[in-house]
């Protein structure tokens, strides 16, 4: 979607960031969800492999980018999994603890 000289496409300048995703796991689990739901969806990355990893600890892993648009609709995909995310961690008791 970017031109050889490096100008963003006029779809490119519609989109807008819904989500900053922490690592490629919630980013794979994200864009699958977005893309069943026929939401096109870009996933910017924002790893620099020459600068090992510097700035995700400061911008995230990357962030999920919509048309505008999709924005509310990719909202609220996004909240879905991330709260059945959240409700279906398991807690495992401490050592020594009754289960």
């Amino acid at each position: 979607m970017t031109l050889e000289n490096g100008e963003m496409t006029a779809d490119q300048r519609d989109l807008v960031r819904i989500h900053t995703v922490e690592n490629r796991f919630e980013a794979d689990l994200l864009v699958q969800a977005l893309r069943q739901e026929n939401i096109p969806v870009l996933l910017r990355r924002f790893e620099e492999t020459a600068y090992d990893g510097l700035f995700v600890t400061q911008m995230g892993w990357g962030a999920l980018l919509v048309p505008g648009d999709y924005e509310e609709e990719a909202a609220r995909v996004v909240n879905r999994v991330l709260e059945s995310i959240n409700n279906d961690v398991v807690k495992v008791p401490a050592t020594g603890e009754d289960q």
